[in-house]
């Protein structure tokens, strides 16, 4: 629990650097058709991919340097059906929308 608060705060820390200026203000985030996934540790890559398959989730990516898992949700899916569905396995460490976050210039 205290690795996922020190991830989230890093995040929230490089957003805030990065869009400091006043110039540059954060739009309001939106939900896209993809999730973030974070497994536990101990859960091997086969697993992984089974639960995935299982699920319908097709993978996007993995982001090495905070382990964790993107991946697209079927267009049939309700993305918070998906995200409870994940959480409620014991392998997730945790689940959640994956945002767009755009930045724009407001001159």
């Amino acid at each position: 629990m205290i690795r996922i608060l020190k991830i989230w705060a890093l995040m929230f820390l490089l957003l805030t650097v990065t869009c400091h200026d006043e110039k540059v203000p954060i739009q309001q985030g939106e939900k896209t058709d993809q999730i973030i996934v974070k497994f536990d540790a101990k859960t091997q890559r086969s697993e992984i991919d089974s639960i995935a398959d299982e699920l319908g989730l097709t993978f996007v990516k993995k982001i090495p340097e905070l382990d964790l898992f993107v991946y697209r949700i079927p267009n049939s899916s309700n993305i918070h059906t998906i995200i409870d569905s994940c959480r409620s396995l014991p392998e997730v460490g945790y689940a959640e929308p994956d945002y767009r976050v755009r930045t724009f210039d407001s001159e």
